[in-house]
């Protein structure tokens, strides 16, 4: 309930001459402020004016980060700067710091975010720092009070923007070795210069066709172990494309 209000003489240690401009708040919680007047004649205001704010020194909860490629689902390496960011566990947030660099606790939610800013949106994604490697993001929580979480809470991935290089390929026929007439449709398959690779898309066509179109990552074409052989599909000059994958699901030109 409101504070009965004061008389003209009352609260002789409280009535102040000058207008404060800050007030201690008692404990943590819904705390509420009621201010009354006086003037020179000594009257009172008859009413209060009245403010509430919410007192809170307690940290949220620590987050979760999980960090992905947007398009691959891989949680172990992403293909370009564009990372997906999946941040939980925040039901307390209010504001979020997602960083390389911001190693440590910020002092609140209104103190610096290095390496990138407050924001009152959940993050979805964040441009890494460009350069393949291993990359650390750090991600801060802030509550409505401007506490941030205890505990840094990270997430590693990979950047792996390098596509395999185009590998080399040669045919020959399995009993004589030749490299420019078979009479088996099932041949030689020599792939070379292929060492980023963990995956590869052979495709066999007539060498007079358009050449094919470059699978995708997820094309099912991939096969583990590397292809020995290829099975030719008519009779005639026949073409032989290979790509390759890497562990990243970069995928090489043919």
């Amino acid at each position: 309930a409101a504070p009965a209000a004061p008389t003209y003489n009352s609260c002789s240690t409280t009535w102040l001459g000058t207008r404060p401009t800050t007030q201690a708040l008692g404990a943590t919680g819904l705390r509420k402020i009621y201010v009354y007047t006086r003037d020179v004649a000594g009257n009172v205001s008859a009413a209060a004016a009245a403010a509430t704010i919410n007192y809170s020194t307690s940290a949220p909860a620590d987050p979760t980060l999980a960090l992905s490629d947007a398009t691959t689902s891989s949680a172990t390496y992403v293909r370009q700067v564009a990372t997906a960011v999946l941040i939980a566990n925040d039901a307390a947030a209010t504001k979020w710091c997602v960083s390389e660099t911001q190693t440590t606790k910020p002092a609140s939610g209104v103190a610096a975010c290095n390496g990138g800013a407050w924001v009152g949106t959940r993050p979805t994604t964040l441009n890494v720092s460009g350069g393949d490697g291993l990359k650390t993001v750090y991600v801060w929580i802030a509550d409505a009070a401007n506490n941030v979480n205890d505990n840094a809470v990270t997430d590693t991935i990979t950047l792996d923007t390098t596509v395999p290089a185009t590998p080399t390929v040669a045919l020959s026929d399995q009993n004589t070795s030749s490299t420019t007439n078979t009479n088996l449709a099932l041949v030689n398959l020599s792939i070379t210069g292929d060492a980023d690779a963990t995956r590869w898309c052979v495709i066999e066509q007539d060498a007079g066709s358009a050449n094919p179109t470059a699978p995708t990552f997820s094309s099912g074409c991939f096969v583990t172990p590397k292809p020995t052989t290829v099975t030719l599909g008519a009779e005639g000059s026949r073409k032989v494309f290979v790509y390759t994958r890497d562990v990243a699901l970069n995928v090489s030109a043919a």
